[in-house]
């Protein structure tokens, strides 16, 4: 017989950079346009060196760890690759406009539901007032609805207060029930 054991290996992340080659071609004689190949997958981000992998990276990163961007900036540091606080937060407010259009499928997919269950929650932003040492407590809301025999779908709406503006933008459209905590 054999004796088995099993252990869990681990195997760290790896940055490699990818280079992207296109044929170009002009005709010597005539000295015309230059014409290039078409670019099979553009990248994400126009003029940009951030692959699709490393936005993804960057995003889970900080909506799902919720690392700050210095925290990030050492975990790459130590994969041998420097990219500013300054171009990852870019790069992270350019994706938002890309996301945006699937931010608002899920939003009326959600609108959708006969029910749908909501809470928020105290979110810190941080402040540019020179005088101000402290956070704002801005929010978070959150909306989700459950089918039986579906995943439940879960959408974030932002807002800089609690007041109830947010909430009634976002269900303006919205017949069904609300179910929400009661303060």
């Amino acid at each position: 017989g054999d004796e088995s054991s099993e252990q869990l290996g681990y195997m760290p992340a790896a940055v490699r950079i990818i280079e992207t080659r296109r044929k170009k071609y002009a005709c010597k004689t005539c000295h015309g346009e230059i014409k290039r190949a078409k670019v099979e997958s553009p990248a994400p981000l126009a003029k940009s060196m951030a692959s699709a992998s490393l936005i993804a990276f960057l995003i889970v990163c900080k909506f799902a760890d919720h690392l700050p961007l210095y925290r990030i900036a050492q975990r790459l540091e130590r994969l041998g690759i420097g990219i500013s606080h300054a171009l990852m937060s870019q790069w992270l407010l350019q994706c938002a406009g890309l996301l945006e259009p699937l931010h608002r499928r899920l939003c009326d997919k959600v609108r959708a539901s006969g029910h749908i269950f909501t809470d928020d929650t105290i979110l810190p932003l941080q402040n540019s007032e020179p005088g101000r040492n402290t956070t704002y407590k801005s929010r978070l809301w959150v909306y989700a609805c459950h089918h039986r025999r579906q995943k439940p779908l879960v959408a974030y709406d932002f807002s800089l207060n609690r007041s109830q503006q947010a909430p009634l933008a976002f269900l303006a459209s919205y017949r069904g029930y609300l179910q929400a905590d009661a303060l």
